[in-house]
């Protein structure tokens, strides 16, 4: 196959996945707008899934991680 070629490829790709990170962030401002989900379950949800949001979701009334809970003393802050 050509350079160029899979150049196209991978840019349509792209595009294709910006598209689709595109509509789910409307998506979510919409429910967001209307009142249908607050960022705090947004949050919540994330964390349940697995995500590393720490200061985030903290920030937002989220519990602190475990691996970040002794971070002060570790690094040797106050």
């Amino acid at each position: 196959m050509d350079q160029t070629k899979i150049l196209a490829a991978i840019l349509a790709v792209f595009v294709v996945v910006s598209a689709a990170q595109t509509f789910q962030l409307n998506e979510l401002r919409t429910k967001v707008s209307d009142g249908k989900v607050s960022l705090g379950e947004l949050f919540a949800a994330s964390e349940a899934a697995g995500s590393n949001s720490g200061g985030i979701a903290a920030a937002s009334g989220g519990s602190v991680p475990k691996s970040l809970a002794s971070l002060p003393q570790q690094v040797g802050g106050c």
